[in-house]
C-alpha cells in the first residue's frame, strides 16, 4: 500500500494517508418494500440509501459499505462498517509500514469524529494555529476530491442501475457492489481514461 500513499503525497503533500472515506446517498425509486421512515429523507424530498466507500488516490474501491437508510448518520455508518471492525482489530492496515515516521490513516472532512485512523478537518480553528489548521485543511481538502468525484464517475458510467433505481432494496447493495468492482477493473485497464468521464 505504499504506492497509495505516495499517489496522495503527490497530491496533497500530506504523508501516511491510505485512503479516503466518503458517504453518498443513492435515489432510490419508492416501492411496497421499504419502509418510508427509513428511506425518505425530508431534506431531499427523495428516497434514498447510503453507501460509504473509501478510495485510493486513483478513484479505485478499496472499501464499499452499502445499504443503510438515509436516517443514519456518517459516524454510525462508520461504526457499522467493516473498516471500522478492521481498524479496531488491528488490521486495517500494516501499522508496522510508517510513511516518512507516520502511521498510516484514512481521511475526511466533517462528518466524522477524530479517531488514531481517522484523520478529519480542524473544525475549531484556533487563534494561535489558525494558519498552520487552515493550512492542513487545505491539504486534506486536496487529497479528498478524488472520493469526492468518484460517486459522480460510478453514476456516469452506470447510470441506468444508480439513478433513480427502481431495484428491489434487497437487491440493490449487490448490485452497486458489483458496479464498483467493474469500475475498478475499467480503472485498471491500460486504454482508459478517467478523465473522459469527467466531462
Amino acid at each position: 500500500m505504499s504506492h497509495v500513499m505516495e499517489g496522495f503525497k503527490e497530491l496533497s503533500s500530506l504523508h501516511g494517508i491510505q485512503g479516503a472515506i466518503n458517504v453518498v446517498k443513492i435515489h432510490i425509486q419508492k416501492s411496497m418494500h421499504i419502509f418510508a421512515s427509513d428511506y425518505y429523507l425530508l431534506k431531499l424530498k427523495a428516497y434514498n440509501m447510503q453507501m460509504q466507500d473509501t478510495i485510493d488516490h486513483r478513484k479505485r474501491f478499496l472499501d464499499v459499505f452499502v445499504g443503510m437508510s438515509s436516517s443514519i448518520n456518517n459516524a454510525k455508518m462508520l461504526w457499522l462498517s467493516s473498516v471500522y471492525k478492521k481498524a479496531t482489530q488491528g488490521y486495517l492496515f500494516n501499522e508496522n509500514i510508517l510513511h516518512e515516521g507516520i502511521r498510516p490513516y484514512i481521511i475526511d472532512d466533517k462528518g466524522y469524529l477524530f479517531l488514531p485512523w481517522l484523520m478529519v478537518l480542524h473544525q475549531q480553528m484556533g487563534v494561535h494555529h489558525y494558519v498552520f489548521q487552515a493550512l492542513f485543511n487545505k491539504r486534506l481538502n486536496h487529497a479528498r476530491v478524488v472520493v469526492e468525484n468518484n460517486f459522480k464517475i460510478l453514476k456516469k458510467t452506470f447510470w441506468e442501475l444508480l439513478n433513480k433505481s427502481n431495484l428491489n432494496v434487497h437487491f440493490l447493495p449487490n448490485v452497486v457492489v458489483c458496479c464498483c468492482m467493474l469500475h475498478n477493473m475499467i480503472l485498471n485497464g491500460k486504454d482508459f481514461n478517467i478523465d473522459e468521464l469527467m466531462q
